[in-house]
């Protein structure tokens, strides 16, 4: 006891009950339940951002895309739209199961295999597939289909002065591209292959050709001096101008800036749903209640940290964002959020009403999914 015990007791005991209440015993491992939940929760909502982070890396390494996100917009979702959600998921409230689980066994780490396969394979799966969709979308819009964007990060392009100075323009008849037929004829005294002091590769990550327009460059000239196109290009769905060179965003390396914002947004948006899953291990969030006031102070700061790096122009630049239209927002990555809810829901549901085979061992989702 620490108000009528003696000092021997207390030098002699394991256990010192400040208050004299043995109930202390009863809060103080509810406490210590709630509190090793919660910091399991934020490593899970931490953890589910690495994998479409580290995607667009390998997709642009293994398939050849240009690259869907920027390493400078992966830092704004670590250290800017992450952080928040991730704070408040620690007062989050204890669940209503919590003081009729079994004690935690001795094997039952903070960081263990299986929270990693939640956190890694499943909610972070999800929503890379959330972030190529929103990027495909928007590479799409301007003028890029899907299809050719496999491998085109690694093709040489044809890029001679004519080139470079011929974007697209959508108010002339041939769009801005009158000189493609010229681009052969120029460097054609020589016999085909072109030599390569004519041909480089495209920059797509530092854009030091905004204003060129890619169907003149990813061309070759055939022995009899016409063009042939290497790459097939879509149709132009969106006419919008960039705010960075002011210039047409169709078929310019610049589209590659809108789609890049429009997959963070899209990740945003399933980390979004993310933190909401996370906010109970085992029972449904409809028991658990949305009684975290700092948890909507934690998405409101979110979702401004967005609008910021998509409509404060001055950062643009140095952040590597664009001012994306309302079809951009991350709206494609938004059915993969919903998607990760409605699994998520599924699997809760399993592990609480699972049967194991012989009835007393846990059932195989409560070993293999449950964090």
């Amino acid at each position: 006891m620490g108000i009528t015990g003696s000092e021997v007791a207390k030098d002699a005991a394991d256990m010192i009950l400040l208050s004299d209440d043995f109930s202390a015993l009863v809060v103080g491992v509810e406490e210590g339940r709630k509190i090793m939940d919660n910091l399991k929760k934020c490593i899970v909502y931490a953890l589910s951002s690495n994998i479409p982070e580290v995607t667009p890396f390998l997709g642009m390494v293994i398939l050849g895309l240009p690259l869907p996100l920027s390493t400078v917009l992966v830092l704004c979702c670590d250290l800017g739209t992450d952080v928040f959600p991730g704070f408040a998921l620690a007062y989050e409230e204890g669940e209503l199961d919590l003081m009729i689980r079994k004690p935690r066994a001795r094997t039952d780490h903070l960081f263990t295999a299986k929270l990693l396969m939640v956190g890694y394979f499943q909610m972070g799966s999800l929503e890379s597939c959330g972030l190529y969709l929103a990027y495909f979308f928007a590479m799409t819009s301007f003028g890029f289909p899907f299809w050719s964007l496999f491998y085109l990060n690694n093709q040489k392009g044809l890029l001679t002065s004519n080139s470079r100075n011929d974007p697209y323009d959508p108010y002339q008849y041939d769009l801005g591209n009158s000189r493609v037929g010229d681009l052969c004829e120029t460097i054609s005294d020589q016999p085909y292959p072109i030599d390569e002091d004519y041909t480089e590769r495209l920059d797509w990550v530092y854009l030091r050709h905004p204003y060129l327009d890619v169907r003149n460059v990813y061309i070759e000239c055939a022995g009899d001096g016409s063009v042939q196109p290497k790459v097939e290009f879509g149709e132009c769905f969106v006419k919008q101008l960039s705010d960075v060179t002011e210039t047409p965003i169709c078929y310019t390396t610049e589209a590659l800036k809108y789609a890049q914002t429009s997959a963070f947004f899209a990740v945003v948006f399933c980390q979004v749903s993310n933190v909401l899953t996370v906010k109970t291990k085992k029972l449904s969030i409809y028991y658990q209640g949305f009684n975290n006031y700092m948890l909507p102070a934690g998405l409101a700061s979110e979702l401004i940290l967005t609008l910021m790096l998509a409509y404060l122009v001055p950062i643009h630049k140095p952040f590597g964002s664009r001012d994306v239209i309302f079809i951009h927002f991350g709206l494609a990555g938004i059915p993969f959020a919903i998607l990760q809810m409605v699994y998520d829901e599924i699997r809760k549901y399993m592990i609480r009403n699972g049967k194991s085979p012989d009835g007393v061992k846990p059932n195989w989702w409560v070993r293999n999914y449950s964090f």
